[in-house]
C-alpha cells in the first residue's frame, strides 16, 4: 500500500526533528484498559498531542535546516480531507494543527449537509451535491464534532491541536511523537469513545519514554 501524503509529511517531520542534538523520544501504545495486553480496538481513532512545546521545537517542526545560517520552510502540508462516502465520513477522526484548512468532499452519490455546533468551530456548509467540496479553516484548538443534517447517523471529529507535535496511532495502537528536547511535557490523548486523558512526562535529553495510553 502506498503511503499517503500526510504520512510522508509526518515521516519528514520525524526525520528532520531527529537531527536535533540532545533529543529524546516519546512513544507508546493505546490500551483498552490498564493491562499491557489490552490493546484498544479503535486505537486509530485516537489523537495524541503535546499541550505545549518550546517555540524552537515548533519552528523545527515546520522548517527544514539546510545551513547553519539559513532555514528552508517545509512545503505546505497537503490539505487534509474529510470525505463523505457510503453515507459515512472518512476518516472518522482527523487531526490538524490550529490554523490549518480541511477539505470536506462529497464523494457519495447522494447530497449531504455537513455542519457543526461545536464551540471550537461551528459551521454549516449547506447542501453539498455529489462531487462537490468545500474548504474550512480551523483557528481554535479543541474537538469539533461534525454531523450531516440529511443523514443523522453520520458523524466525524476534527481534533485541532495547539502545535505540530501530534500523532495518531497505527492499526496496532502504536504511536510515536517527533523527537523533543529534554523537559517536562503534558500529553493529551483523545478518543471519541473515551474522551480526554492527560499525562505529565519528564523526557530525558537522550533515550526514550514509553507511555501507555489508557482510560
Amino acid at each position: 500500500m502506498r503511503p499517503t501524503p500526510h504520512l510522508l509529511f509526518t515521516a519528514l517531520l520525524l526525520a528532520q526533528a531527529a537531527a536535533v542534538a540532545g533529543a529524546g523520544e516519546l512513544h507508546g501504545n493505546v490500551l483498552e484498559g490498564r493491562a499491557p495486553e489490552a490493546k484498544h480496538t479503535h486505537a486509530h481513532d485516537t489523537v495524541i498531542w503535546l499541550e505545549q512545546v518550546p517555540d524552537k521545537t515548533e519552528r523545527q517542526l515546520t522548517h527544514v535546516p539546510t545551513h547553519w545560517f539559513w532555514k528552508h520552510r517545509l512545503p505546505p502540508l497537503p490539505l487534509r480531507e474529510l470525505v463523505q462516502s457510503g453515507r459515512c465520513y472518512h476518516p472518522h477522526v482527523v487531526a490538524i494543527p490550529a490554523g490549518s484548512e480541511l477539505v470536506v468532499h462529497n464523494q457519495d452519490s447522494v447530497w449531504h449537509g455537513p455542519f457543526s455546533v461545536s464551540a471550537a468551530r461551528g459551521f454549516d456548509l449547506g447542501k453539498l451535491a455529489p462531487g462537490r467540496a468545500d474548504t474550512l479553516t480551523f483557528d481554535s484548538t479543541g474537538v469539533v464534532a461534525v454531523r450531516c443534517d440529511i443523514h443523522p447517523k453520520m458523524s466525524a471529529f476534527v481534533v485541532v491541536t495547539p502545535n505540530h507535535a501530534f500523532t495518531q496511532p497505527d492499526s496496532a495502537g502504536d504511536w510515536r511523537l517527533p523527537e523533543l528536547p529534554a523537559g517536562h511535557y503534558v500529553v493529551h490523548a483523545w478518543n471519541p469513545d473515551r474522551g480526554d486523558s492527560r499525562y505529565e512526562v519528564d523526557l530525558p535529553a537522550h533515550g526514550s519514554v514509553n507511555l501507555p495510553v489508557h482510560w
